[in-house]
């Protein structure tokens, strides 16, 4: 398959019923850990993401296809997370996996499945390194967790390079939206997708319950301003852990 996208394949093998999305699945974001084989490398490896799908119907099966760049493809199930934007849904996919740097994504429902592979050139991210896509969105993919020795919540999310002058901001409360108060991310690396990561700490008091703990993001650049909400619901702390 090298130089062809997956879909160029699978159009021949499964014929009409398969067929290139069009908007019926779409990645939100994807996270990528790795290391080079018989590196020594002790990191834990993954491929974790977000993917947003038309409501069409109650049963679906939403699918991560991916491969380790030796053409030998594997197929892992997304999880429903929950509701996105009027009419669609959000489903996670988090893979234990040695160095899946390709792949492409499929929604079957309704005996129909359809593909978003990036175009045709599936999705990809670099070999044996730290590394994160975003599609549509400017700021997703919040991760975190409550850090008790600091009384804060700290953690990471991803950034669109939109301007070389920006701000990113967690806007976030710790007693139920009684008040709220702000934190300033700072600016850590540039991964080699182009896509920046930012960490953020937001101090709570050691006093609030995590359920009470919620947050959200503001990314201002010179072409103006995007807030990551998490659709409306926030991200929330649950056993320590930032989470959708």
């Amino acid at each position: 398959m090298k130089g062809v996208g997956l879909m160029a394949v699978l159009g021949l093998m499964l014929g009409a019923s398969t067929a290139l999305a069009a908007g019926e699945v779409q990645l939100v974001h994807v996270t990528s850990s790795q290391c080079p084989p018989t590196s020594g490398c002790y990191r834990t490896l993954y491929l974790r993401g977000i993917v947003e799908v038309q409501n069409i119907a109650y049963a679906k099966t939403v699918t991560v296809r991916y491969t380790a760049g030796n053409n030998v493809w594997t197929d892992a199930a997304a999880n429903y997370v929950g509701p996105s934007t009027a009419g669609k849904e959000l489903w996670s996919f988090d893979i234990a996996t040695p160095n899946a740097t390709r792949f492409a994504l499929s929604y079957t429902v309704n005996s129909a499945t359809y593909w978003d592979n990036n175009g045709g050139q599936d999705y990809r991210l670099a070999d044996y390194q730290f590394d994160a896509l975003l599609t549509y969105p400017d700021i997703s993919g919040a991760t975190g967790q409550r850090d008790t020795t600091k009384s804060a919540v700290v953690g990471n999310i991803l950034v669109k390079n939109r301007s070389a002058q920006k701000t990113v901001t967690v806007k976030y409360t710790d007693n139920n939206w009684a008040t709220t108060k702000t934190a300033t991310a700072t600016y850590v690396a540039t991964l080699p997708s182009g896509v920046e990561y930012w960490a953020y700490e937001a101090p709570v008091s050691a006093s609030a319950p995590s359920s009470n703990l919620q947050l959200s993001f503001v990314y201002t650049h010179a072409y103006g301003t995007t807030t990551d909400t998490n659709y409306g619901r926030y991200y929330r702390v649950v056993s320590n852990t930032v989470t959708r």
